[in-house]
């Protein structure tokens, strides 16, 4: 682009993206794409204005894309570089949404977890998780005082339930 915001020269991908140069070579920028993004221009003329490159993220509204706008000085005008950046984001979102879900069910299933053991501690029935072995995973206060233990003496035998299992309760356990 020169000093004012013309086209002086396209190359064969900014071509495909904008259009055939003989349509685009000695206009305006906001003459060819009014609704050009305004962050861009910006840009272009605190490029023209300083001699300072610059580079930015926008989403072009004319396009329908997120871009990467380099904008280095030139002689009186700027070159621009523009990069489409509108599939690397989506699929950054995408793992962002991933992310989120994976988060909530985490967040989810932690909750579920606490409830589910104050369940068990408040409850008067008697609750207990057996594995397909028999061992005693988790149990509640409730089967400690059945079959005649505090809760101090209980939970530490759970994590060795052969030794409640080998007690005379066996056949509770058995049935159940």
């Amino acid at each position: 682009l020169d000093e004012n915001l013309c086209y002086q020269y396209l190359n064969k991908a900014a071509e495909r993206m904008f259009g055939p140069k003989f349509d685009l070579i000695g206009r305006y920028l906001l003459d060819v794409f009014p609704g050009a993004n305004k962050k861009a221009l910006r840009m272009y003329r605190q490029v023209l204005k300083t001699g300072i490159p610059m580079k930015r993220e926008i989403y072009s509204p004319v396009f329908n894309k997120m871009l990467e706008i380099s904008t280095y000085p030139a002689g009186s005008g700027i070159y621009v570089y523009i990069r489409d950046l509108t599939q690397e984001r989506k699929h950054i979102l995408e793992l962002q949404k991933a992310n989120f879900a994976f988060v909530r069910e985490a967040e989810r299933r932690e909750l579920a977890e606490k409830e589910l053991k104050i369940f068990f501690r408040l409850s008067e029935d008697i609750f207990f998780y057996r594995s397909y072995d028999g061992c005693i995973l988790r149990a509640n206060s409730a089967l400690a005082r059945t079959l005649g233990y505090s809760d101090e003496e209980f939970f530490p035998l759970v994590i060795h339930a052969e030794e409640i299992i080998a007690t005379p309760f066996r056949e509770f356990f058995d049935i159940v």
